[in-house]
């Protein structure tokens, strides 16, 4: 299914447990998923599991109960992709 074909999907907490199904879930359907996580290990182990199924995953590095990376986090996503079309806020 390509139900959010080429949408752009951040999902906060999405190195793990619910957020990791959620972005899996996303990617499966087409979407451009964005991993915000302050774990980096499981952040990447999200982004593996999703390409190897084929679908794109990005991961940042971001701890959003601290302003300055929910910051750099959207900056950085805005200037690669223009937009986030949905928002997980699955973190904390």
């Amino acid at each position: 299914m390509d139900n959010f074909k080429d949408k752009v999907v951040l999902v906060t907490g999405g190195g793990s447990g619910i957020g990791r199904e959620t972005a899996i879930q996303f990617a499966s359907q087409g979407a451009l998923v964005i991993i915000a996580d302050n774990h980096q290990n499981n952040g990447n182990e999200t982004v593996y599991n999703i390409c190897q199924t084929g679908g794109y995953a990005k991961y940042v590095m971001a701890d959003i109960s601290l302003s300055n990376d929910v910051d750099n986090l959207v900056t950085s996503i805005l200037k690669e992709f223009k937009c986030i079309d949905i928002l997980v806020n699955n973190a904390g």
